[in-house]
């Protein structure tokens, strides 16, 4: 079984079932998922998505690849939030005029790429990396990620002023 909330994303298990998976997020390895397919990037998007929440860290899109024939993807990569550095040339400008934002990436390394297949349209996950080079956010923290905040429709339909991101 899963240490994960099947609530929280409604294809879980199903998306567990197409890859065969038994095992815990926690003990999910690269050999359990390269090679493995599925039928939609949506459903590898909800997977990273959700082992992402589960494992204490925010995902992003690091690299799409698509045809310029009609624009069709056929390459994506997720990556962990701190993947990669800042650029040297914002760190040190000395004409700044705005306080500058804090570092916030460690070159982490976690990540997921997966491509679709020409023959059969399924995708293919061609790298998995589960190991990253930071503190992961507590489960209670989890909220407050970037992947997982989402602003309130209605307040901001009904005029209130929304928080806004940092």
């Amino acid at each position: 079984m899963t240490d994960v909330d099947i609530a929280s994303n409604s294809h879980w298990q199903e998306i567990l079932d197409t890859l065969q998976l038994s095992k815990s997020v926690a003990k999910i390895d690269a050999h359990d998922i390269e090679g493995k397919e599925m039928v939609s990037l949506k459903m590898w998007e909800a997977f990273y998505y959700t082992y992402a929440r589960w494992k204490g860290f925010s995902p992003r899109i690091d690299d799409t690849k698509s045809r310029k024939s009609d624009g069709e993807i056929y390459i994506r990569r997720w990556v962990c939030n701190k993947e990669g550095f800042q650029k040297e040339e914002f760190l040190n400008m000395p004409d700044r005029m705005k306080r500058p934002k804090e570092i916030t990436r460690c070159g982490c390394q976690a990540a997921l790429r997966i491509l679709r297949l020409q023959k059969t349209y399924l995708w293919r996950c061609q790298e998995f990396v589960p190991f990253h080079n930071h503190d992961l956010v507590i489960p209670s923290q989890m909220q407050f990620t970037r992947a997982n905040r989402e602003q309130n429709i209605a307040l901001n339909r009904s005029g209130a002023i929304p928080i806004p991101p940092k």
